[in-house]
This record gives structure tokens, C-alpha cells and sequence, in this order.
């Protein structure tokens, strides 16, 4: 690297099926290009992508001319036979060293991706994963934000981000759950609740979010919203046009674990008009302090500014 970075920038997002569905074989979707004319423009060091549909098909086309165009390294995990919408992380070759590579399928609807890496310079290991929690079935949700929790073991460092399907399970008056009572797509209901309480009123399902930060991971758009005044971050990242499934909500969410919270200093949610027409999701950009970030991988305490 010529120069010190000053920050660290993370990268969540759900492009919907790979930015489309080619009209040919060996084509791309129509914003494919623009996605990734997006995430260049914003220089993130790790991107924490689902839907990556179509990027190993045709000998990993797809996946070479992402690697061409951002400069980065891109994994892949393995679609499903039942969905190939499978999740992948790109990050920055000059600053991080890869160290192992692993892909977690038993019980997951789709693969959760996993690399641990070192940032250069730093030698304690931050585990990466990208994640799509099932979207029709609490109970399978349930068990893969069970799986993630096994990297925010004691000692252990994570950055962890994708679409959770499910509801935080804090929540404000400028972005309530949704009113199940008005939900018109009764299917969509039943795949997103866990069934009425004793007042008879459906229970959104928060369960995902409750297990992971009771493991000891801190969602960071709260964390930012609530430490560093940046109440924008937790603004919808989906559901923008689905007033009939009850609104914007925000379901896309990166935690982190090992007290990588403290280098957070900034929280975005993407969602102007023209990135809204990349995709169903809104991108989620989280930033950290470099030399805070360094600190905690290399001694495992921030430093503070002086």
C-alpha cells in the first residue's frame, strides 16, 4: 500500500439476483454493471454480498470481471439445490491476508461464506461472513443465527452481515414493526411471524437478532444510532415496494463481535432513488477508524484519540 487508509469500510448487500437475470447465456443482468460501477465508486475494503446468482456459472465469468473491476479477491459459496442465490465476500487484497476459507451448509437454506483473514500488519484473525437467513421459516432462521454465533466465542473477532429476513428486536416509532393485522400477502405473514400471543396478536419475528446479540455480537447500525448520534442508520434496507408484505424494514444488518464496535465511526444506509434501482435492498456501509480497527487486531484494545 502507498499510503495508511484512514478508515475501513464495510460493504452488506443483497443486489437482487446479481443485479438480473441474463437474456442470454453467458450475459449479465442489466444492473449487474451498475452494482458494481456502485461499490466501486464507494471503495469499500469488504463486501458482504447475497443473491450472487449468477457469478460462478460460465466458468466464473461473473466473478473474474468483478475481481478485474474492483480490484479485489471475490469468494464464493456454493448454491443450494434448492436456491442458487448464494452468498460471497470480495475484499481488498492490500489489506487483508487470507487464511482459510469455509463454507457452513448443513441446516441452511443458503451457505453462510466464511474467510478468516488478518488485516495487514495486525496478527490476531477476523472471521468475515455473509449471510441470507432462510426467508419462509423462523425455526431454520433460528438455527443459522445459532451457527453464527460460534464466531463470537470468547477470543474471537468477527464482522458478520446479510439479509436477516426477520425484524431487530429493538425497534422506534419512526420505523415500527409491521401491523400484521393490514398485511394483505397472508403467506408472506405466516413466514415472517411465530404465531399469535395470548391477546391474540401476531409476534414478529425478532428471534435471529435476540440470539445474536445475546451471544455478545452488537449490531452496528444500533450501536451507531445510539453511541455515536447517527440516527439514520437504522433507516429500511428493504420492503420499499411491498406495501401489501408492510413496508420498508430494516432486515439488512451487519453485527460485529471481540469489541469491534468501538472502531465503528459511521453507519449508512444507500437508499436514494437511483441505488434502489440496483436492486430490493439498499446497501448497508459500515466504516471503521483504521488505527482503532489496528489496535483491536493487534492488542485487542482501541485506541483512543488523543
Amino acid at each position: 500500500m502507498n499510503r495508511t487508509p484512514q478508515t475501513v469500510a464495510a460493504l452488506i448487500w443483497n443486489q437482487e439476483h446479481d443485479g438480473g437475470h441474463p437474456s442470454r447465456l453467458g450475459d449479465r443482468g442489466e444492473k449487474w454493471q451498475p452494482g458494481q460501477e456502485m461499490i466501486g465508486d464507494l471503495k469499500p475494503d469488504v463486501v458482504l454480498r447475497q443473491e450472487m446468482t449468477h457469478s460462478a456459472n460460465w466458468n466464473g465469468r461473473l466473478k473474474f470481471e468483478s475481481e478485474n473491476l474492483l480490484g479485489h479477491r471475490v469468494f464464493l459459496a456454493s448454491p443450494t439445490p434448492e436456491s442458487p442465490n448464494a452468498t460471497g465476500i470480495t475484499i481488498n487484497p492490500d489489506l487483508f491476508d487470507v487464511h482459510a476459507e469455509q463454507n457452513h451448509t448443513t441446516l441452511m437454506w443458503h451457505p453462510i461464506k466464511q474467510l478468516t483473514v488478518t488485516l495487514r500488519g495486525c496478527p490476531l484473525p477476523l472471521h468475515l461472513a455473509s449471510f441470507h437467513l432462510c426467508c419462509f421459516d423462523p425455526l431454520t432462521r433460528a438455527t443459522e443465527a445459532q451457527r453464527l454465533t460460534m464466531l463470537a466465542q470468547t477470543g474471537m473477532r468477527a464482522l458478520i452481515g446479510g439479509d436477516c429476513n426477520s425484524y431487530p428486536l429493538r425497534w422506534n416509532s419512526a420505523l415500527p414493526l409491521p401491523d400484521w393485522d393490514q398485511v394483505t400477502d397472508l403467506s408472506f405473514r405466516t413466514r415472517r411471524t411465530l404465531g399469535r400471543d395470548e391477546q391474540g396478536r401476531w409476534i414478529s419475528d425478532t428471534e435471529p437478532d435476540r440470539i445474536l446479540t445475546s451471544a455478545g455480537y452488537t449490531d452496528c447500525a444500533q450501536h451507531a444510532a445510539d453511541h455515536l448520534d447517527q440516527p439514520n442508520a437504522l433507516a429500511a434496507t428493504a420492503g420499499h415496494r411491498k406495501p401489501g408484505q408492510g413496508g420498508p424494514q430494516r432486515i439488512d444488518r451487519a453485527y460485529t463481535a471481540g469489541g469491534l464496535h468501538e472502531a465503528i465511526e459511521s453507519v449508512e444506509v444507500l437508499d436514494s432513488p437511483e441505488v434502489l434501482e440496483l436492486s430490493d435492498h439498499a446497501p448497508v456501509l459500515v466504516r471503521f477508524g483504521y488505527e482503532h480497527l489496528t489496535a483491536l487486531l493487534s492488542t485487542g484494545a482501541a485506541r483512543r484519540p488523543g
